[in-house]
């Protein structure tokens, strides 16, 4: 007796599930993800924040200079400096590495020693605060009025978004939702043409043919595979969000948070969309051997919305967030550094539910009418067309 249909696909799932779990290099594959990803997110965090500290020893300088120089850097610069009794120890500590630079101070003619050469910022610095400090004694031996001469030659600085911040942290996000779609889609992609044609290969397909429909059994195999995709997302992507929350820092968080929430949405649009093709390509194939030429025109497809979605910009980024499939790639990496208008996610979901309805249709066309094909390969055109 045929199991019942309305059961028949749960069955299929829970089977493609527990095949999955029964791998390790499933399981293995996907702790590495894992550490992979949150590693990074936690390295991001710490290189993205960090000051860029300048050790520099000083000869016959005073500390009011110092503070001075260290007022220069700015912001994102810390200055530690060391006192030396003379220029020769300060000179073999920067030959050793222990210090970028050292500043010597002798009858008012300054001397800035590096080993190849001194950063730019610090050398910028260490320039100003001489110069302004000479000016201002200059001034006072002649007797000007330093702030009468000075009038009008400062410059002040609007800022239109003050609370805007650097867009590299969300731009390495963005890159990064992009490559964990793609990684993704393609394992478990091409785990479902592998099944499929493994199932063949054997004439399992034809028992199971006999006991439930074909197209309960594609629904069971995206079923199982989107539970077990989609799951990996959600865990990755929590788990960011809350490494995020927990290293406080709350400015990524708030840029990128809901971009990252937006992802989950557009992941399982897009990859129940291409799970039903990948099916399809795996029932194109009569030996596993097959299976890479038959899915290729989806690789590519998986590619091409990858290499959109990480290096696109301009109208060209906008267009294919709204293209469907690659916009599910595209869109959310877009959100976490630009401002996107609500209409625009709504549209690109929509058009994404429209090509998720097409595409799942013609996947199970295909795959109805080509999975019992045993004694040939066959291209995505002639399958097309069969009758």
């Amino acid at each position: 007796m045929s199991t019942q249909p309305t059961t028949a696909w749960r069955i299929v799932a829970e089977r493609e599930i527990r095949a999955r779990f029964g791998e390790k290099t499933f399981v293995w594959g996907f702790v590495a993800m894992v550490l992979v990803s949150w590693g990074g997110l936690v390295a991001l965090d710490y290189f993205g924040d960090r000051d860029t500290t300048y050790d520099l020893g000083i000869v016959g300088v005073s500390s009011s200079a110092m503070s001075d120089v260290e007022k220069q850097l700015g912001e994102g610069y810390v200055l530690e400096t060391k006192e030396y009794d003379d220029r020769s120890d300060a000179e073999a500590a920067v030959t050793d590495g222990d210090l970028d630079a050292a500043l010597v101070s002798a009858d008012d003619d300054w001397t800035l020693v590096g080993n190849s050469a001194v950063d730019s910022p610090l050398e910028s610095a260490v320039r100003s605060s001489v110069a302004g400090a000479a000016v201002a004694r200059n001034a006072a031996a002649q007797d000007v009025d330093l702030e009468a001469l000075n009038a009008g030659a400062d410059v002040r600085v609007d800022l239109l978004d003050p609370e805007a911040e650097d867009v590299g942290q969300r731009r390495f996000v963005a890159f990064g939702l992009s490559f964990i779609f793609y990684l993704v889609s393609m394992i478990f992609g091409m785990q479902i043409a592998q099944s499929v044609v493994a199932e063949k290969e054997s004439r399992v397909v034809e028992i199971l043919a006999a006991a439930i429909s074909t197209r309960a059994l594609l629904w069971g195999k995206i079923a199982g595979n989107t539970v077990l995709a989609l799951g990996q997302v959600v865990i990755l992507v929590g788990g960011g969000l809350a490494i995020f929350a927990l290293l406080g820092n709350d400015a990524l968080l708030a840029g990128v948070g809901p971009a990252m929430a937006w992802f989950i949405a557009f992941f399982a649009l897009g990859f129940i969309a291409l799970a039903a093709l990948w099916s399809a390509a795996g029932a194109l194939a009569s030996r596993v051997q097959d299976v890479a030429s038959t899915t290729m025109p989806l690789q590519m497809v998986l590619l091409g919305g990858y290499m959109l979605g990480a290096f696109a910009s301009g109208p060209t980024l906008d267009i294919a967030s709204q293209v469907p499939v690659f916009s599910a790639i595209v869109m959310p990496g877009r959100l976490a550094y630009d401002d996107v208008a609500l209409w625009e996610i709504l549209l690109s979901l929509a058009l994404n539910v429209v090509a998720a309805v097409l595409l799942v249709r013609l996947g199970a066309r295909i795959y109805d009418r080509n999975l019992m094909q045993t004694s040939r390969k066959i291209g995505f055109r002639e399958a097309i067309r069969r009758r």
